[in-house]
C-alpha cells in the first residue's frame, strides 16, 4: 500500500490495528482467549481487556497523528467536515443532559474515536488501496470463521430457514455477520475483483458465507447493492451532462422498483420465509414510541436508553436488546429530532459528494462503491442499527467511504 507521506512503522501499525479492530479480529482473537464465546450474546458483546487495549491505543495513535503529522490537521477536519463537527459535538453535548452520563461518556468517546480514525486512515493512506485491502480482509474474515466453525463442529445448512445454523463467524451476530459478508460481496463486484480464477474463488466464499448466514435482510441487501452497482456501472456517460440524464433514469427505475417492492411487500416476506413484523421489530417499534415521544426534542443521551431506568418496564416484557433494531429509531433515542436532522444533514452530505464524483471523476469504481453502499445502508437502517453505530463494521465502512468522497470533492473544488 502507498502512503501519501514518508513509509514508517507507526502508520502501518495504526493501519492493522484500526483494520483489526473495526472489522471484528481483535473482538474474535480476545473472546476466544478468554472463553466468550462460549457465553453467548452477553459475552460476546460485554468486551475484553484486549479489546480495550486496542481500543485504547487507537486513540493515543490517533491523537499522535492530529498532533504531530504535517498532514493531518484538526482545522482541516473542521474546516471540510462540518456535519461530523456539529454531530460529534451534539453527542459530547448530550452528556449534560445525559440519563446515565457516564454511559454517554464512553460511547461519545468510542463513536468519536471510529470517525476520527477513519478520517486518519483516508489521509495517510491511497484510497483505492486501502478499499482492496478491507475487502480482502473481510474474505479473510470468512476464511477463519470458517475454520473456527468446523473445528467447534458448528452445523451449518444454506438457505434461509435454520437461523439456529446460521454462519456467525467470527462475529457474535448472525445479522451483523451478515451483512460483512454483503459488504465484501459488493466491494469485490465494485471494484472489479472478479478478473481472475483467484478473485473469483474468493468472491464464490464469500457469497457462499452469505447463504450460510440464513440472513433474509443481508440476501435482499445484497441483490441491491449488485443490482445499483451494475446499473451505475452501465448508465455511467462519457459526459458529465450524459452521465447525469442517465443517473435521472436509473434513479426513476429504482423508485419504481422500490413501489413495487412496497406494494407486494408482504408476499415478497412470505417467499423469504419472514413474517410482515420483521421479527418482531414492528412491535419493538410500537413499544419503543412513546419513550422516544417522551423525549422527542433532544433524547436520552448518546448510547444512554438502554442503560437508563426508563427502559425498566420493556426489559421486563421482552429482555434487554441492546438497541431498537433501527437506526433510525435509535438515533431519535440518543438525540431526538435534534440529531436525526443532524443524520439527515450527514447522509445528504454523504449523498451530494457521491453523486458529483459519479458524475466528474475519471475513478469511477470509488464512487460507484460509496454511492451504492451509501443507499443500502440509507434503506437497511430502518431495519437495523447500522449508521451512528459507535463501534461496528458498518459505521466504520460508512466512514472511510465517506471521508474519501468528501476528501475526493473538495480536491476537486480546490482545483475547479
Amino acid at each position: 500500500m502507498n502512503l501519501k507521506v514518508g513509509i514508517n512503522q507507526v502508520c502501518y501499525l495504526f493501519l492493522w490495528l484500526s483494520l483489526g479492530y473495526y472489522l471484528g479480529f481483535v473482538s474474535f482473537l480476545g473472546n476466544l482467549l478468554t472463553g466468550g464465546y462460549e457465553g453467548g450474546f452477553e459475552s460476546a458483546v460485554s468486551g475484553n481487556i484486549l479489546n480495550q487495549l486496542v481500543g485504547l491505543s487507537l486513540l493515543v495513535l490517533m491523537l499522535f497523528f492530529f498532533s504531530y503529522s504535517k498532514h493531518i490537521k484538526i482545522s482541516h477536519f473542521l474546516r471540510t467536515q462540518l456535519p461530523w463537527f456539529l454531530l460529534l459535538v451534539f453527542f459530547m453535548a448530550s452528556i449534560a443532559w445525559s440519563d446515565v452520563s457516564f454511559i454517554s461518556f464512553r460511547r461519545f468517546i468510542a463513536f468519536s474515536t471510529l470517525v476520527l480514525t477513519a478520517y486518519t486512515l483516508t489521509q495517510l493512506f491511497d484510497n483505492l488501496s486501502l478499499l482492496k485491502l478491507v475487502s480482502s480482509l473481510i474474505f479473510g474474515a470468512v476464511v477463519i470463521g470458517m475454520i473456527f466453525s468446523l473445528i467447534k463442529g458448528v452445523p451449518l445448512s444454506f438457505g434461509l430457514g435454520e437461523r439456529g445454523a446460521a454462519f456467525r463467524g467470527i462475529y457474535f451476530d448472525k445479522n451483523m455477520a451478515a451483512r460483512v459478508y454483503s459488504y465484501g460481496i459488493m466491494f469485490f463486484i465494485a471494484l472489479k475483483r472478479y478478473r481472475t480464477v483467484s478473485e473469483l474463488m474468493m468472491l464464490s466464499l464469500l457469497c457462499s458465507a452469505l447463504l450460510l448466514s440464513q440472513s433474509a435482510s443481508a440476501v435482499v441487501m445484497t441483490a441491491l447493492g449488485v443490482a445499483l452497482i451494475t446499473g451505475l456501472n452501465m448508465f455511467k456517460g462519457k459526459e458529465y451532462h450524459q452521465s447525469l440524464a442517465r443517473m435521472v433514469i436509473l434513479f426513476f427505475i429504482i423508485a419504481m422498483g422500490i413501489f413495487l417492492v412496497s406494494v407486494l411487500y408482504e408476499y415478497l416476506l412470505s417467499l423469504l420465509g419472514r413474517d410482515p413484523n420483521l421479527t418482531n421489530r414492528a412491535i419493538i417499534w410500537e413499544l419503543i414510541t412513546p419513550l422516544i415521544e417522551e423525549k422527542a426534542i433532544l433524547g436520552y443521551g448518546f448510547g444512554a436508553f438502554w442503560a437508563s431506568d426508563a427502559v425498566a418496564g420493556f426489559i421486563e416484557r421482552w429482555g434487554f436488546i441492546g438497541n431498537a433494531h433501527s437506526g433510525y429509531f435509535e438515533t431519535m433515542l440518543n438525540g431526538g429530532y435534534v440529531a436525526t436532522g443532524l443524520l439527515i444533514l450527514l447522509l445528504f452530505s454523504f449523498f451530494r459528494a457521491a453523486i458529483s464524483s459519479y458524475l466528474r471523476s475519471s475513478s469511477k469504481n470509488i464512487a460507484i462503491i460509496a454511492l451504492t453502499i451509501l443507499i443500502v445502508q440509507i434503506v437497511v437502517n430502518y431495519v437495523g442499527f447500522v449508521v451512528l453505530n459507535h463501534n461496528s463494521v458498518d459505521m466504520f465502512i460508512f466512514c472511510i467511504l465517506y471521508f474519501i468522497i468528501t476528501n475526493s470533492a473538495v480536491k476537486s473544488g480546490s482545483q475547479n
